[in-house]
């Protein structure tokens, strides 16, 4: 990603639950570019935080991303999380990871941004 200028968009990773120990996880949020179905997405954000500390909201994980203020609104934007309750980028069990599509509207950045995340099973 370039240093062009940027939006900050605030999402809320919801556990569907009891949030996992976050003392040492890392979390990573990625906003892809997903217009092309036949080619590998295109990544256009990402924002890496640490769980230890993180805001909490109602279980929620409230994490800020900072995303380019000029995505062209015509294409398609998808979010991708992972939670690593061990700091790894690494899937692992015991991590959590979005499983649905969470789509990002550059037209509506201010919009109420919640990313469910499911926890991965060995």
């Amino acid at each position: 990603m370039s240093k062009e200028a940027a939006i900050k968009i605030r999402c809320s990773i919801d556990f569907g639950g009891t949030a996992p120990d976050l003392a040492r996880a890392l979390v990573f949020v990625q906003i892809h570019d997903v217009t092309r179905a036949d080619a590998q997405s295109i990544l256009v954000a990402e924002q890496t935080a640490k769980g230890k500390g993180a805001k909490l909201d109602g279980g929620r994980l409230l994490v800020d991303v900072q995303v380019p203020d000029n995505l062209p609104a015509a294409k398609r934007y998808s979010f991708r999380v992972h939670v690593s309750v061990s700091g790894s980028r690494t899937v692992r069990a015991g991590d959590s990871i979005t499983m649905e599509s969470f789509p990002y509207s550059p037209q509506d950045p201010n919009q109420p941004y919640v990313l469910v995340v499911r926890p991965v099973s060995s």
